[in-house]
């Protein structure tokens, strides 16, 4: 018996942050990105990508989330999405951001006309497309914590889905 050959031809082993980096960007073609560091200096990016300004605009939430160190979604002038995801492997505090663009999905407003959100619904929709929290929106829509807490479940039956990241996903870019 003959011990089998190598291929000769064999796939690249891929580092572990690059893996992470691949299938965050191998779910959709052609979205912008970049890697930052956790000051959110820019290491690397797409050709062609001009994420500067965005991530200027979404500095404060960007910032949280590399605090927090767990993957965020951002929502930029309903046309923009960023996803901050943090990388493990050689290069320790980077994050992939990945930016998608929204507008051919359409807005908040024709977003919850198409699963039929009230207003209200919508009105916590576009705080958590925000990242605030369920406290967060009491607050600003002068509602009980439990009354937000109600919308955000009405909303995860609506859309079928059971978290904000999938409530995001699926209204926005699925």
């Amino acid at each position: 018996m003959h011990a089998s050959a190598a291929p000769e031809n064999p796939v690249p082993a891929v580092e572990p942050h690059a893996a992470d980096a691949l299938a965050v960007l191998g779910r959709r073609l052609g979205p912008a990105f970049c890697i930052i560091d956790s000051t959110q200096n820019i290491l690397c990016s797409s050709p062609g990508a001009e994420v500067d300004g965005l991530l200027k605009k979404a500095r404060a939430q960007i910032a949280r989330a590399v605090a927090a160190g767990e993957p965020m979604e951002i929502l930029l002038d309903d046309d923009a999405l960023l996803r901050i995801v943090p990388l493990r492997g050689a290069q320790p505090s980077t994050f992939a951001v990945v930016v998608e663009h929204l507008r051919s999905r359409g807005t908040l407003g024709t977003t919850a006309m198409r699963f039929g959100l009230t207003r209200r619904e919508t009105d916590v929709l576009r705080l958590i497309v925000a990242n605030h929290t369920n406290s967060e929106i009491a607050r600003v829509l002068y509602i009980a914590e439990c009354t937000v807490s109600d919308h955000v479940k009405n909303l995860f039956r609506k859309v079928g889905c059971s978290r904000r990241t999938e409530l995001l996903t699926k209204l926005f870019l699925g």
